[in-house]
């Protein structure tokens, strides 16, 4: 069975699970069990920020929403006030600063969390949700630092820690490369711009937003982002290529939200045709180990040579479990929800 969950990483980020109950107690809809998650994680983000906190400047109406309706903690705690160790600790469940290699991560990174460490995708995922990331990641990607080839799929990227989708930053919006990786490799992958990266040195011929500020008409280069030009700002870092897979910043916004959407639209009518699913196959098992015990039954009617049972379970659910006349091989289950 699967329940989806997204991990939306934005410059702010953030993270959905859809799940369904699996099985309602009562027959009107109940909250369910295993809820529905959102992880909204977001980068520089201060406490005076949010209007529910007391920001006057700017105004936050969706966040007041969820404040209202939901817990707002005026004591909180973070491990680290940067991206990438709290991204690893959020992750993992470990202290970054207890991990070498935690830092800021370049743009070029290996993929710091390892495919054989536990991570919150894993827990999500053994417990039938369906995983996803979306946004900003700055976790690193392929096996080692500065061996990735973006022109292929990558060796090491987030289906190897758990996620079933992913659509991210292949490194941050400041540095490059300037693509999405769509599920570990470049989505919209331009093969007449193949995409070279390098944290060295400049490609023969490629402007920089220290040598060409002319080309600089977005955003002037601060704090030694004055490398490499794409969408008319300098990012941290030399690429060329690209060609139509490079992002627009103006529309970076719209593009994860879009994605983060599609992908709970996609998976949020699995949920209960799966879980469905799953209760017929776990029915048969239970009634054909001891039925009498497991469910009062109703009523018992003939149908064409099979016996259909209609009954109710004992939390009150309505199940109808047909079976032939001889030795009690099940036939069908059908599981009615509300």
């Amino acid at each position: 069975m699967k329940q989806p969950l997204l991990f939306t990483l934005l410059s702010s980020a953030a993270c959905v699970a859809t799940a369904a109950d699996k099985a309602p107690k009562q027959t009107t809809p109940e909250k369910a069990k295993t809820p529905n998650v959102v992880f909204i994680y977001a980068d520089d983000l201060g406490y005076g920020d949010l209007e529910c906190y007391g920001a006057k400047n700017v105004q936050t109406p969706n966040v007041n929403r969820l404040a209202k309706s939901g817990i707002r903690f005026t004591n909180a705690h973070a491990t680290a006030a940067t991206s990438t160790p709290s991204r690893y600790s959020m992750l993992t469940g470990e202290y970054a600063w207890r991990k070498k290699g935690t830092d800021v991560a370049a743009g070029n990174a290996g993929m710091i969390i390892r495919p054989e460490q536990y991570t919150m995708a894993d827990m999500f995922k053994s417990t039938g949700y369906a995983t996803g990331a979306i946004g900003k990641w700055h976790l690193g990607l392929g096996d080692k630092a500065g061996t990735q080839d973006w022109n292929a799929p990558l060796p090491c990227a987030l289906g190897d820690l758990g996620f079933d989708y992913h659509y991210i930053m292949a490194a941050t919006a400041d540095r490059v490369p300037c693509v999405y990786i769509e599920n570990g490799k470049v989505a919209n992958y331009d093969p007449s711009a193949p995409i070279e990266v390098s944290y060295q040195r400049n490609f023969e011929g490629e402007p920089t937003g220290k040598s060409n500020p002319e080309m600089l008409y977005n955003l002037k280069p601060s704090h030694g982002h004055d490398m490499s030009i794409v969408n008319g700002i300098s990012r941290i870092g030399f690429m060329k290529g690209g060609g139509k897979a490079l992002w627009k910043d103006e529309n970076i916004a719209d593009s994860l939200t879009t994605h983060a959407i599609q992908f709970i639209e996609e998976n949020k009518d699995k949920i209960i045709k799966e879980l469905k699913e799953v209760y017929n196959i776990n029915l048969v098992k239970i009634v054909k180990d001891s039925y009498y015990e497991k469910y009062k039954f109703a009523e018992n009617e003939m149908n064409n040579g099979l016996i259909e049972i209609y009954g109710y379970m004992d939390d009150g659910q309505e199940i109808e479990v047909q079976y032939d006349l001889v030795g009690n091989y099940i036939y069908y289950v059908n599981y009615k929800y509300w």
